[in-house]
């Protein structure tokens, strides 16, 4: 379930500093007899507690065969630079819903000059990897979150 993966990048002419690190990643199928409202009853309860961002709503009929997708971000804004981004991909067909949800910790910094590039230095030293216990925080909550909504055993 749990990834790691970090992409740094300077951004052009040292102006600023982008840091994306994803930090969990999970796939999963849940039998239901109707996956379009379980998709939407996941947006629901996670929308209770963080701010969401609906991407992709879709549903498809044609007779027997139903299909829907559903893609939203559950986004916690740490501080001005930093948030922790949540995307939930949820795809739906005859009774069977099947969940990948990605979890990564944002960062990006543009300040100008050399006192942006020292606060840039010193935040990707300092406080970024207090970042961590928090983001760990959230991945538990998610990770409870999944296992009351869709009923499974979340690590």
């Amino acid at each position: 379930m749990r990834a790691r993966i970090i992409f740094l990048c300077w951004l052009l002419n040292g102006i600023g500093m982008e840091i994306k690190e994803t930090l969990m990643t999970k796939a999963f199928s849940v039998m239901n007899p109707d996956p379009y409202f379980l998709a939407l009853k996941a947006m629901e309860e996670i929308a209770k507690s963080e701010k969401v961002v609906e991407r992709v709503n879709k549903y498809e009929s044609d007779g027997p065969h139903h299909r829907c997708m559903v893609n939203f971000d559950a986004v916690d804004n740490v501080d001005d630079f930093s948030s922790i981004v949540f995307n939930f991909d949820l795809h739906g067909e005859d009774g069977l819903l099947r969940v990948n949800v990605t979890g990564s910790l944002d960062t990006k910094i543009e300040e100008l000059g050399f006192f942006g590039n020292s606060f840039a230095d010193h935040y990707a030293g300092n406080i970024f990897p207090v970042l961590h216990k928090i983001t760990e925080d959230k991945i538990k909550f998610f990770g409870h979150a999944l296992d009351g909504v869709f009923g499974t055993a979340s690590e």
